[in-house]
């Protein structure tokens, strides 16, 4: 017998020796009683660990003790696994599902409010010596990137962190680029730098690119990458 299953996109129903066919929904939670010894027993402690169930431990055996989840969103740091999917459900932090067009699972994730992939990708950019203010980095076997030439992406998606070495500080823009056009800019006047807190959308068959911002100044020895994450 599984630990829960599945009712709806809002509600599971949990499983236990002692509890069967308890029902506790996502954005809220049900009371159980069991005697305090069972709150060791597996079961009872791989529920808590996935954030479905808070115990409160009364350390008296001879009487109930109580499983419950008290009312408002998920703990943080919970996950609630849905139903597989051809389309978003509603999310909450940490609810995940597995989408039966892209084939993934896809998470929600709370920080950009979007179901994302839990796999991602990176692709790396560079230039070894100058590159101008307007020019585009180097890609796949050292080819010049651009509006037309670059990677395709193969799904809808979003770039969520950008990474970066140089050899020189002078003030300049990364801008990464989908068909030409910017979707995020990171500013650069280190040696090192990036973000991964980037919320850049993009669409499938769109051709991603980083170019030296127009404006700025020439960037030396260059070694980036950004990192992507899909969505359906």
């Amino acid at each position: 017998m599984p630990l829960y299953t599945f009712i709806n996109q809002t509600k599971f129903r949990v499983h236990l020796p002692f509890a069967e066919g308890v029902d506790i929904g996502p954005q809220g939670y049900a009371t159980l009683s069991l005697p305090a010894h069972n709150v060791d027993i597996p079961e009872v402690q791989t529920l808590i660990q996935k954030k479905f169930i808070r115990v409160s431990v009364e350390n008296d055996l001879a009487r109930d003790d109580e499983i419950e989840v008290f009312p408002g969103p998920h703990p943080a740091g919970g996950e609630f696994l849905l139903p597989p999917s051809a389309t978003d459900p509603v999310g909450a932090a940490g609810s995940q599902y597995y989408n039966t067009v892209i084939n993934e699972y896809l998470y929600f994730d709370a920080f950009r409010s979007k179901w994302l992939t839990k796999s991602s990708e990176p692709f790396q950019v560079g230039r070894n010596g100058n590159n101008f203010a307007g020019a585009y980095y180097r890609g796949v076997n050292g080819l010049v990137l651009g509006a037309t030439v670059g990677y395709r992406a193969p799904l809808n998606g979003t770039v969520v962190a950008f990474e970066y070495t140089r050899t020189d500080i002078d003030a300049a823009n990364f801008n990464i680029t989908a068909n030409g056009l910017t979707i995020a800019t990171l500013a650069s006047s280190a040696l090192s730098g990036g973000s991964n807190t980037m919320d850049a959308d993009f669409a499938a068959g769109d051709v991603l690119a980083v170019q030296n911002a127009a404006g700025g100044s020439v960037t030396s020895n260059v070694a980036a990458w950004f990192r992507v994450k899909w969505r359906a």
